[in-house]
């Protein structure tokens, strides 16, 4: 049980990983086929992350996202999955979503948080984040197309200094 735990999740935030993400995503998706459901996948970079190591060190970079995992996870459902795909990079899946209102409110209660200021080691550190939206079925069959379309709108809202949306 220990091992495959920490086979599906990431060892310094505790969420899980992008294995166990893989995992649910295709339940998720058999099931949005199968019930004519829609699945909102964000996918989460933050922005100017190398920064906070340089300035203030990895193990408060590290902290940093430690906080933030606790943060992210407070905003999601249980049915939803929050995961750490590597470095500063996160992308959350939330099966089941019936009202496209619903899309939007997450995406800011989700950059809201991530504005908060972080106290770290007597430090107070102000970062954002960027994001990109996919929903399942119109932008992709798998997730590996869903990620990917979230990840281009997220790195071209980035790039044009739009803070992340949609």
């Amino acid at each position: 049980e220990k091992y495959l735990s920490m086979a599906h999740h990431d060892e310094l935030t505790g969420i899980p990983n992008r294995l166990l993400l893989f995992d649910r995503a295709k339940n998720a998706i058999e099931n949005a086929a199968r019930n004519s459901n829609k699945i909102l996948i964000l996918f989460l970079d933050l922005n100017d992350f190398k920064l906070v190591n340089d300035n203030y060190g990895h193990d408060a970079g590290d902290l940093l996202l430690k906080i933030l995992a606790q943060r992210i996870e407070s905003l999601v459902r249980k049915m939803d999955t929050f995961a750490r795909y590597g470095g500063d990079e996160f992308v959350i899946m939330l099966p089941n979503i019936t009202d496209d209102k619903f899309i939007e409110i997450i995406i800011d209660r989700i950059l809201n948080k991530i504005k908060e200021p972080f106290e770290i080691n007597g430090h107070t550190i102000n970062i954002s984040g960027s994001l990109g939206k996919a929903v399942y079925p119109e932008d992709g069959e798998n997730i590996h197309q869903l990620i990917n379309c979230a990840d281009k709108k997220m790195y071209s809202h980035k790039k044009s200094d739009e803070s992340g949306r949609k």
